[in-house]
């Protein structure tokens, strides 16, 4: 049986165990299952434009959904496709629909639900992807059709999510956890320190199967509520990777502007947080072979001071 046709009976067999389950219960666990299995396709996020529309353009057809769920990797038109089949099996009414207004080639595609009773709304998973990873509140279900603005209740959703156990008075959603590091802040005045401390303690969920992209995404809308225009200028998101044979292994990490220098942190999924290193520390590591895809402030100058004292080295030597 395909990997397609396995989940199926998986969500088969788990509608059997709950005979009462309504549609809106359902679409919300499959939402919810997907959501903690998948990550973005990082050959689209990272490839050229060609690669980019290669994969875009695959066609609707069992062969690419089941690739999707054999890789686990996604873009946003493989999980609208998956998630159409998956619950149209079970008498759901869901199509799939590409954003209006969106005029890039790989243009934006999610769902649209049609209830058997009240309005018709959008559920658009790979945007929420890194919520649920993060056990955050979705912000991308149960959508207004005509403008995004959310049509399904938040304490509708929170309901359903606390019968199917997604949270619990013990395990809330994780958004809380922004109003303790918004009052962690407000005690520094120092920029440098006010960035350690938010680097330090981003994660207070431990996952450590969220994927690369869903973390710097997730990451980067924190780093957006936390720091003022002005500071983000000075906090750069670095894409970096190790290279071992035709696999990449990518680390996310942050390169902050201060006190005429630069400070680098890389997270550590070991210990759920960013570690900090020294521009120095960083540059030795690019000379070993960690590739970072941006410019890093003071890095080339600190690439030219370590091979400097390399050279005075091996004089010495000679």
């Amino acid at each position: 049986m395909s990997q397609l046709g396995e989940y199926i009976a998986k969500i088969r067999e788990y509608k059997e165990q709950n005979p009462q389950i309504t549609d809106e219960k359902l679409i919300r666990y499959v939402y919810l299952d997907l959501g903690k299995r998948f990550s973005f396709n990082l050959n689209f996020a990272f490839g050229n434009a060609k690669a980019r529309q290669k994969i875009y353009t695959r066609g609707k057809c069992e062969q690419y959904m089941n690739e999707a769920m054999e890789s686990n990797t996604i873009i946003c038109k493989d999980i609208s496709f998956i998630l159409e089949y998956i619950l149209k099996n079970f008498g759901i009414n869901i199509r799939t629909v590409v954003a209006p207004y969106d005029m890039r080639k790989c243009a934006h595609i999610y769902n649209v639900v049609t209830p058997k009773e009240g309005e018709e709304y959008i559920i658009d998973l790979q945007e929420d992807i890194e919520n649920i990873q993060a056990h955050a509140f979705t912000t991308n279900y149960g959508l207004a059709v005509d403008s995004r603005k959310p049509l399904i209740r938040r304490f509708n959703i929170e309901q359903i999510d606390r019968e199917l156990g997604y949270i619990d008075d013990e395990h809330y959603y994780t958004d809380d956890y922004m109003y303790t590091l918004k009052m962690g802040v407000s005690y520094f005045d120092d920029f440098a320190e006010k960035v350690q401390f938010v680097l330090e303690n981003i994660d207070i969920h431990e996952n450590s199967e969220i994927q690369y992209a869903e973390r710097q995404w997730r990451h980067k809308k924190m780093l957006s509520e936390l720091f003022t225009p002005e500071e983000l200028r000075r906090i750069h998101i670095i894409d970096c990777y190790q290279q071992t044979g035709e696999q990449r292994e990518y680390k996310n990490c942050i390169a902050v502007e201060c006190n005429k220098s630069t400070d680098m942190y890389m997270y550590s999924i070991e210990e759920n947080r960013y570690c900090k290193m020294s521009i120095q520390e960083f540059a030795e590591m690019t000379q070993n072979g960690l590739v970072n895809m941006q410019g890093v402030p003071n890095l080339k100058q600190a690439i030219r001071e370590l091979k400097r004292k390399r050279e005075e080295v091996n004089d010495l030597d000679t």
